[in-house]
């Protein structure tokens, strides 16, 4: 099954709509709630963003192989 580039595009969408959730809602964990993340926490963080940059850049430039 092959799919289009508006299918792709949503695929994309929803995952970056995810993948910005999670950091998000550690963030109000932390600071809301007084909770100290752990280093490997933040190590997670930073891997959610990297992935959510790459996702972004599908959007932006479309995906390519």
């Amino acid at each position: 099954m092959k799919l289009d580039a508006h299918r792709l595009e949503e695929f994309d969408s929803a995952a970056l709509l995810g993948i910005a959730i999670t950091p998000l809602a550690a963030f109000y964990f932390q600071f809301a709630l007084g909770e100290l993340p752990c280093a490997f926490c933040n190590l997670i963080r930073v891997g959610f963003m990297i992935f959510g940059s790459g996702l972004l850049l599908n959007l932006r430039f479309g995906a390519q192989a």
